[in-house]
């Protein structure tokens, strides 16, 4: 994204990568770094279409795909925290501040029930 200078090739990047988040994710594993840091990029897209189409994206993969992210939460984050920082949009800033205190909702909660797993089945184990 970064080396695309013309619009048209950066919101075809954006729809590309939501074709697949949308067709493959389960199948994307590794590949969900790369997705948040294309996401990333689009971040500090001068252009408020393609912030707006990438933030877009974000938040619906993390909203969607949650537990299919696995170990590639902290970019997620970063990815969202992108929007956050970004000057030009405040909109898309504001949106992004919610997003990522629903991801702090999700990640807790996800913690909370491994945590809950674990005990239960540690408990079993010693019982």
């Amino acid at each position: 994204m970064g080396a695309a200078k013309s619009v048209e090739v950066r919101d075809l990047i954006l729809v590309c990568l939501g074709h697949m988040v949308q067709s493959r994710a389960r199948s994307i594993r590794s590949g969900w770094s790369s997705l948040f840091g294309v996401l990333s990029l689009a971040a500090a897209d001068p252009l408020s279409s393609v912030a707006k189409a990438g933030f877009d994206l974000a938040r619906d993969t993390v909203r969607e795909h949650f537990a299919l992210i696995g170990d590639h939460h902290a970019e997620g984050v970063s990815c969202i925290a992108g929007y956050l920082r970004q000057r030009p949009h405040v909109d898309i800033a504001l949106s992004a501040a919610h997003c990522l205190a629903d991801y702090a909702k999700l990640l807790h909660a996800a913690a909370a029930a491994d945590g809950a797993t674990g005990a239960a089945a540690g408990g079993a184990a010693g019982g």
